[in-house]
C-alpha cells in the first residue's frame, strides 16, 4: 500500500525495485495548507493532462482549496436569460503507454 511522506506531500508506492509518486487528496490538502501557510495568492496544476477523465484531482484541489467548481451562464434565447449548466469536465492524454 502507498506511503504517504508528509514532510515532502507525497504519497509513494513501491513494488520489487520499482517505485511511483502521486498525489491524491491527502496529499493535496497537505500542498494547499503549505502555500495557505506562505499566503501564497493561489494553486495550479502543472499537467492536467495527468489527471481522470471526471476531473477527479482536479475536484479534490478544488475541494481543499475550499473552492467551489462553478459553471458559466449560458443565453439560450428563453425568457430566461440564463440557463446554469454542468458539463462534464473531459481531460485530455498526451499519451496511452503501450498502446
Amino acid at each position: 500500500s502507498p506511503e504517504l511522506f508528509e514532510k515532502e506531500a507525497v504519497k509513494v508506492a513501491t513494488w520489487g525495485n520499482q517505485w511511483v509518486a502521486f498525489d491524491d487528496e491527502d496529499t493535496l490538502r497537505l500542498k494547499s495548507e503549505f502555500a495557505q501557510s506562505l499566503c501564497l495568492g493561489g494553486l495550479i496544476v502543472w499537467a492536467i493532462s495527468h489527471d481522470t477523465k471526471d476531473a477527479k484531482y482536479n475536484k479534490a484541489l478544488a475541494k481543499v482549496a475550499n473552492r467551489k467548481i462553478t459553471s458559466l451562464p449560458i443565453k439560450d434565447g428563453s425568457d430566461d436569460p440564463y440557463q446554469y449548466v454542468n458539463y462534464p469536465n473531459p481531460q485530455c492524454k498526451w499519451t496511452n503507454c503501450g498502446e
